[in-house]
Formats: structure tokens, C-alpha cells, sequence
């Protein structure tokens, strides 16, 4: 009965211990109410539904996945769940290619969540999206110019990341598709005859993608362009036409680079950082024939007056910085009201 006494005092005692103090009769009945009512927390809740959200994606249902992760958001939105779900928001928009949502998504991430240290990830997802938007270089690029400028962003903000080096990867292969692109409508322009579009196209390609597979190409169908253009015969003609006794040889050469002029093309050398695309005539309109085959008179700068029986040539030509150029020389007599021609070949790429 003692023994049975004591257990009882220590029973008593024990629990006097626990509460510390006196227990306060409402708080038994109030601890009494909270573990019967008590259940999961909101971020066990959400940690929850993530984990649920994750299946889901694994699942392949990335809409209904994507529905979960804003549902964890809005439970608890100053956890740090919160933020993962976001994060998870843009991707599971990304893995069921819906790149311009995700895209939203991504960014309105980047604006809620600041510090968040997944921020490089973000913007690298991001890149991708505005990238896997393009599969034909025939189609609108836009897409690839926003992927480029966000890989860039990336490289500078984030040098040492993985993403970055995946980035320098990517720009290389975006500056690829690119020059495709240029290249592509410079070949329709050519085929259809347009030959200044054509012009610009390839000059774009020789000034801004002069690291591609393009380039030769580019190059080559720029000389091509120059003498479909007309512009050396347009030029040669003018020269002819102003050929006669009594003109000074100054004269028909600054006949021949008006027309050169005109259509934007310079006169001498090109220098050490010009341009692949740097076209000039570096010499003068013609010369004359006699004792040697180069004599006075010159059709060039300062070249003097043309007399009735000068035989002098004709020669206007086109240099690419990057190729050279070819000229086709004519040769003719001076007369009293102009010249005569000895040649009767007819110019272009093709003799028909």
C-alpha cells in the first residue's frame, strides 16, 4: 500500500513538473482542443502538393503539374517553396513547348524573386526557350536575335557558370543560322534578278558572319552580283562616250568613277582594316599603246590631252578587298568627234 502510495506522489510530482507551474484549468481543455482540431501546416501542405506536382511532371503531365506549383505559391508565398515553385512554373510551361508562356512565366520569376539563386538558371532557360523557337532558317528569326542577346547577358553577367560556356556554344550556332538566313533570301533575290537586295544580303553576310561556313559563298556571289549589276560596262561606256580630241585623259577617268560613285564604290587601295566587302578600282580609266604596252597618254588623274591617232585602252574594273576582280581591256583610236573601237567581243559572264 506504501509502495503503491509513492508511485502515486510521483505521478503527481512528474506532472506538477511538466506544466512547471499550477496548471491553469481552461489551458488542459484548450491543449485538448488544438490536438484534436491540429492538423498538417500550410507548408506541409505545400510540400505536399509539390511533391505531387513533381510526379506529375515525371508523368509527362506538365499542364496539370504546372497547376500544382502556382497552387504551393499561393499557399505559402514568403517560403522559400515559393519561390521553387515559380521557378517550376516556367519550366513545366517549357517542357510542354510552350516557350511563350514559359517565357512569362520566367520573367515574372525574375521580378518576384530578386535574390533567388537559381537566377542564372532562369535566365539560361529563358534563352532556351526564345532558341528551341526556331527550326528553319527560312522562317522569322527573331526568336534566334533574342536568344543570342539573352546568351549574351548570361556570358557577361555570369562568366563562370555553365550556362555560359553552353551560351558561347550557342551563339556560334545562332550566328550559323543567321548567315543561313542572309545567304537564303540573297540566293532568292539572285535567282529572281533583284540585284541590289541580292547585294546588300551578301555584303550583310561578309561584314557580320565572316566566321561561318558562309563566307566563301558570300564572296564568290558578290563578284557575281557586281558583274550581273552592269556597273563595269555601264562605266566603260561612259568612258568611251567621253573620249575624244582635245579632252584630257583626267577627264574620261573621272567619267569613269562618276558611274562608280554613284553606285557607292571608292577609288584606290583598300587599306589594312577595311572590309571584306571594301570594293574599289585602285587604277586608272585606261593607258596608251605604242613602244610599250603601258604609255602616255594615261586616262587617269592628271592625265594629259587626247590628240586625232592616240590608241589607248579601256579598262574600268571592279576589286573585291577580299577576292580581287577581273577587267576586260578595249582598246580604240582617237578621233576628232570620239573613238573607235577594235573590239568586238562581247562582254559578261556568259559569251553568247
Amino acid at each position: 500500500m506504501y509502495k503503491g502510495f509513492l508511485v502515486l506522489l510521483l505521478s503527481v510530482f512528474l506532472f506538477s513538473c511538466a506544466w512547471n507551474v499550477i496548471p491553469d484549468p481552461g489551458q488542459k481543455d484548450k491543449n485538448k482542443s488544438e490536438t484534436i482540431v491540429s492538423g498538417p501546416t500550410d507548408e506541409e501542405k505545400a510540400v505536399s502538393i509539390y511533391a505531387d506536382a513533381v510526379k506529375a511532371l515525371d508523368e509527362g503531365e506538365a499542364y496539370y503539374a504546372k497547376q500544382k506549383f502556382k497552387d504551393v505559391e499561393n499557399l505559402v508565398p514568403q517560403s522559400k517553396w515559393a519561390a521553387q515553385a515559380s521557378l517550376m512554373v516556367g519550366y513545366a510551361d517549357y517542357s510542354r513547348s510552350a516557350y511563350l508562356s514559359a517565357i512569362f512565366s520566367l520573367e515574372r520569376h525574375i521580378i518576384n524573386y530578386p535574390a533567388d539563386k537559381n537566377l542564372p538558371y532562369v535566365h539560361y532557360l529563358i534563352a532556351i526557350c526564345y532558341y528551341e523557337q526556331i527550326l528553319d532558317e527560312k522562317k522569322d528569326l527573331q526568336p534566334l536575335l533574342k536568344a543570342k542577346k539573352k546568351f549574351e547577358f548570361i556570358i557577361q553577367t555570369y562568366p563562370n557558370t555553365d550556362y555560359a560556356i553552353d551560351g558561347r556554344f550557342k551563339i556560334d550556332l545562332i550566328t550559323d543560322q543567321l548567315a543561313a538566313k542572309e545567304m537564303s533570301i540573297a540566293r532568292f533575290y539572285m535567282k529572281t534578278k533583284k540585284w541590289i537586295p541580292a547585294l546588300n544580303r551578301l555584303k550583310t553576310v561578309v561584314e557580320k558572319y565572316e566566321k561561318t561556313v558562309f563566307i566563301e559563298e558570300a564572296l564568290h556571289r558578290l563578284v557575281e552580283v557586281y558583274y550581273r549589276l552592269g556597273l563595269i560596262d555601264e562605266a566603260k561606256k561612259a568612258a568611251t562616250a567621253a573620249t575624244k580630241a582635245g579632252v584630257s585623259g583626267e577627264v574620261v577617268h573621272l567619267e569613269t568613277m562618276r558611274v562608280l560613285f554613284e553606285h557607292g564604290y571608292k577609288e584606290g587601295l583598300p587599306k589594312e582594316n577595311d572590309p571584306p566587302t571594301f570594293c574599289s578600282m585602285p587604277h586608272g580609266t585606261g593607258h596608251g599603246i605604242g613602244l610599250d604596252v603601258h604609255e602616255p597618254p594615261l586616262l587617269d588623274r592628271n592625265g594629259a590631252v587626247l590628240l586625232v591617232g592616240d590608241v589607248v585602252t579601256i579598262e574600268p574594273g571592279l576589286y573585291s578587298h577580299a577576292l580581287g576582280g577581273v577587267r576586260v581591256e578595249d582598246m580604240v583610236v582617237v578621233t576628232e568627234n570620239g573613238c573607235d573601237t577594235f573590239n568586238e567581243l562581247p562582254e559578261g559572264l556568259t559569251w553568247k
